[in-house]
């Protein structure tokens, strides 16, 4: 009996703790729509666009003048314990990485995946299977 109680004790306490890979999936599908829009805004505006990826978040830019300016309305700080990895972040400490979505519609490609603990989901977009044809 005592077994009993203390199992549906603890079912009902997991049950009502928010998973924590709702969270990762979460910020998983935020950043594939921003890639998504951001290419799509590329080609229909006929402007370069592009998203700067660090451990901690992301941000938009435009190409203009010959130079990156911020376009913030794609600026995102991902949760604590959310992380995002990239090769690209480990090539240049002097540049960010950045992902490019010329208006030609062709954008950069880089694998992405999101880190929660021990959980990774990889961001994938309509380019991602671009990778193997380069």
């Amino acid at each position: 009996m005592v077994v009993f109680i203390v199992g549906l004790s603890a079912s009902i306490v997991v049950m009502t703790l928010p998973a924590r890979s709702d969270v990762l999936r979460e910020e998983t599908v935020r950043l594939e729509r921003v890639i998504d829009t951001l290419a799509d805004r590329a080609v229909l505006a006929n402007r370069t666009y592009g998203l700067e990826l660090t451990a901690t978040g992301y941000r938009g830019v435009v190409f203009q003048n010959n130079d990156w300016a911020p376009f913030t309305e794609y600026d995102r700080d991902l949760p604590t314990a959310v992380t995002l990895q990239t090769e690209a972040l480990n090539r240049n400490a002097d540049q960010p990485a950045r992902l490019i979505f010329p208006s030609a519609g062709v954008p950069s490609v880089a694998e992405i995946e999101l880190v929660q603990g021990v959980d990774r989901l990889d961001v994938t977009t309509p380019y991602t299977d671009q990778r193997e044809r380069l």
